[in-house]
């Protein structure tokens, strides 16, 4: 299970396997959170019997090595974030936050026709636009995607950075979905701003006008030029 990610409280579990149920992976990779962004850190979690078969003997304790394994600022750094995480609550505070954050975002959803979904788990969010109903909406969403699937999700993050400061992200390629993975210490007053800044930008979309369309058009041009 690839957890580099989505692990240590992300979801709103520990891991995000513990969602499904009858999932027991042999291996865990985690890193990311593991530090708490103090310091590069990274592990593999095994069970017992892959470690014994792989380390089964003193011949093989180098069968697997790494430069900078094991450093001691890295194992201290994750030893502290672990100890915090269970102090402070941090996997049900993701959860519960998420939650909030989900559910005021869902809201929105009847609200405009640009929005089509909210999914995702505790504190991994993803936002995805889609095709409009309506005639002139309709026409702006057709010539973006004719330019380049993905402009419209590149509108939302740029007004989101520039005008509120809030950094978000594409969530791949030719994709109209928009993630948010915010600090896991994020709060109800977190909640509130992102969803009146989203609200806002949201609005000028469909509003059919003014700067956030403007900007559309030059990154029209700039998908054309490239081709």
């Amino acid at each position: 299970a690839d957890e580099v990610q989505t692990g240590l409280g992300r979801t709103g579990d520990f891991y995000a396997y513990q969602y499904e149920e009858g999932v027991e992976p042999d291996l865990v990779c985690v890193a990311k959170a593991l530090s708490g962004g103090y310091v590069p850190v990274g592990a593999t979690l095994g069970k017992d019997w892959i470690f014994k078969k792989v380390y089964s003997s003193m011949d093989r304790v180098l069968v697997h090595s790494a430069s900078f394994g094991s450093n001691a600022q890295a194992m201290a750094a994750g030893l502290a974030v672990l100890s915090v995480m269970e102090e402070e609550g941090t996997v049900a505070r993701a959860r519960r936050i998420g939650d909030l954050l989900s559910g005021r975002l869902k809201e929105l959803v009847p609200r405009y026709e640009l929005l089509h979904e909210i999914r995702g788990r505790g504190l991994m969010i993803g936002i995805e636009f889609g095709r409009p109903s309506s005639l002139g909406l309709r026409g702006r969403w057709t010539m973006l995607q004719a330019a380049r699937k993905g402009l419209f999700a590149q509108m939302v993050v740029v007004p989101l950075l520039q005008r509120h400061r809030i950094l978000t992200q594409v969530s791949g390629d030719h994709l109209e979905v928009i993630k948010l993975i915010p600090p896991l210490v994020v709060d109800e007053a977190d909640v509130d701003r992102f969803v009146t800044a989203f609200t806002a930008v949201m609005d000028e979309a469909h509003g059919g006008g003014g700067l956030m369309w403007d900007f559309g058009k030059t990154l029209v041009r700039q998908a054309v030029a490239q081709r």
